[in-house]
């Protein structure tokens, strides 16, 4: 058995004894058998219809490898066209099992059951609390193709797919299975955006952290570090230390972007303002802000 382009072909050799004997008046004494072998072709392209049974295409065929003759007072006699529609029937019966074997597939029951699941919430995350909702309204079948011995298949479903913050959404009343739809040339994609969240704290610990590396500001004594949101810009607001700038504040801000590494804040565009002059290295924070890079990664793998 292969399969090649959505069509599966199969070969099977039968060997068998093949029986005569006469009828006639005369020649009811005489009788003999003889071997045969032939070798049995089916083909068969499953489809799916749009009433989700499996329709196979199935047809198969013969072809005599060693036809039964047998030798009566020493003439031959060809036996192939009294014994071809005994192999006929039996090829029928065959195909009558095969498609009664398909029809228990239920395909259209496997396929309900997976549309009335789908209207289930599935939660994505526990903290935060994330859940997808899904609400199927078309089914379409994008067609067989072969793989090794294998015939697969896939489902186009298309609807509504959202994000849900916070507790369980009420789960959706299902609605019935609808007709198979056509052939679908080029399966689509599935994608769902999770909001990944990063708090302040976080970007302060790595701010910190990145300021105490730095050999030009290690040590400087910078104080009240605070980060916040200013009319959409990430703001770092901090003083020098004391007695330098009559307590002045300093604050960077900057556009957080997603690194190119899509596991990454990073930031850009910045600017700094200060309400006096004070002996600090602005272009080493500057430096610092713009080199800043913080992880998500966890986060991105919680969810």
């Amino acid at each position: 058995m292969s399969a090649e382009n959505g069509r599966l072909t199969g070969a099977m050799p039968v060997y068998g004894t093949v029986s005569a004997r006469g009828i006639g008046r005369f020649v009811r004494r005489l009788h003999g058998s003889t071997e045969a072998r032939l070798m049995i072709y089916a083909t068969a392209r499953p489809r799916l219809l749009p009433n989700w049974n499996v329709a196979l295409g199935m047809h198969e065929s013969f072809r005599w490898r060693e036809p039964p003759v047998v030798r009566v007072l020493g003439f031959p006699i060809d036996l192939a066209r009294y014994a071809q529609p005994a192999i006929e029937r039996e090829l029928d019966h065959v195909k009558e099992r095969v498609e009664v074997n398909v029809r228990s597939l239920d395909i259209r029951g496997k396929a309900e059951h997976v549309w009335q699941q789908m209207f289930t919430p599935v939660q994505l995350s526990e903290n935060p609390g994330l859940w997808l909702q899904v609400t199927p309204e078309s089914v379409s079948f994008s067609g067989l193709r072969a793989t090794g011995h294998d015939l697969e298949g896939s489902l186009d479903i298309s609807g509504e797919a959202i994000v849900v913050v916070g507790d369980a959404p009420a789960p959706r009343q299902p609605t019935p299975l609808p007709a198979l739809g056509s052939d679908v040339g080029t399966p689509g994609e599935f994608k769902i955006t999770v909001p990944v969240d990063l708090t302040f704290a976080t970007i302060e610990t790595a701010w910190r952290q990145a300021a105490a590396a730095d050999p030009q500001l290690a040590g400087s004594g910078l104080k009240n570090l605070k980060v916040s949101s200013v009319n959409g810009k990430l703001a770092i607001s901090l003083q020098p230390p004391d007695g330098d700038g009559g307590g002045s504040e300093i604050t960077l801000t900057a556009d957080p972007k997603p690194g190119a590494d899509a596991q990454t804040i990073e930031l850009e565009g910045i600017t700094h303002a200060e309400s006096t002059k004070i002996p600090l290295n602005l272009d080493a924070l500057t430096a610092l802000h713009d080199s800043l890079s913080v992880s998500f990664k966890d986060r991105l793998d919680a969810v």
